[in-house]
């Protein structure tokens, strides 16, 4: 009932009806293999003083991370860089209300949480939040530093998605001032494409099992994602992971032509989402189990 009373509240947010004032950096950053969603922020780019927008951008990119799990992952995994952690972060106002989030609405939809580098004044914000949380939610919290936190990620998610964490993290380390929202090229409440809105999911489950990472931010600031058309585009030079394999050899019949490989069902998908977003979509092969050899 409290989760249904919080939705009814925050409907706006929620449905996308309102786009929240961005208080942070907090959004979806990428996805690991197995389609655990990684959600990620950076104190550095944390302002403070506004509780509702804040709590607001939390439930809007919690609601995202919902809609980016795949592959029949139920939770995501969450990375606090606490790099440019300072005095102005100890407000504790929003964390009671942000706690009541976690244990209604996205109640076990958290994995883990990864705290980077936490320096010693940060011990004050996990002794308010354990207080309010079970010994079982405590231990899916890790301390770790940013190699240690690099390593973790490749092991869990992935090398692709590891090098995505390690590049934000260091694209964040080279200044120091604070650039909450969409600075620098980001999109929240996500980077990824498949999650933009609740009626993509169903189809997004179907078509996108594995993790389209973004690609790493550049030198000049510009973060470049992968959405939809790249997705497809992808597809025509056989760079698409999971589902998709690029083919090559003659024991592979017609698929030696250098076309990429997808189930029928995700080929249907997918020719009608491009033929509904004006999008040509590319020659493929079909491919009924894996392992099957084509005749």
């Amino acid at each position: 009932a409290e989760a249904l009373e919080w939705r009814e509240r925050n409907k706006d947010i929620l449905s996308r009806s309102r786009t929240p004032e961005w208080q942070s950096d907090f959004r979806v950053l990428t996805r690991a293999e197995n389609g655990r969603p990684i959600l990620y922020t950076c104190f550095r780019h944390i302002s403070a003083g506004n509780v509702e927008e804040t709590l607001a951008h939390q439930a809007a990119v919690f609601e995202a991370g919902v809609l980016s799990l795949r592959g029949g992952v139920q939770d995501f995994d969450i990375i606090v860089d606490c790099h440019g952690f300072g005095s102005q972060h100890l407000d504790p106002r929003p964390l009671l209300p942000f706690m009541a989030m976690m244990k209604q609405p996205y109640r076990d939809r958290v994995h883990t949480v990864l705290m980077v580098g936490a320096p010693f004044a940060f011990n004050f914000v996990t002794t308010l939040v354990f207080r309010c949380i079970s010994e079982k939610t405590r231990r899916k919290g890790k301390f770790l530093s940013v190699e240690e936190a690099v390593a973790h990620i490749r092991c869990t998610g992935g090398i692709d998605v590891a090098r995505v964490v390690q590049d934000i993290m260091a694209f964040n380390r080279q200044g120091t001032e604070c650039q909450p929202g969409e600075a620098h090229g980001r999109h929240l409440p996500s980077e990824l494409d498949d999650a933009a809105s609740p009626s993509h999911r169903s189809m997004a489950q179907d078509i996108l099992p594995t993790p389209m990472p973004m690609r790493s931010p550049t030198v000049g600031g510009e973060i470049h994602h992968r959405g939809f058309v790249h997705q497809l585009e992808d597809l025509k030079s056989s760079k698409l992971p999971g589902k998709v394999a690029h083919a090559s050899g003659s024991d592979h019949g017609s698929a030696s032509q250098g076309l990429p490989r997808i189930s029928a069902h995700s080929r249907q998908a997918l020719e009608m989402r491009s033929a509904s977003e004006g999008v040509v979509a590319p020659r493929w092969s079909c491919c009924r189990r894996r392992g099957d050899r084509r005749a």
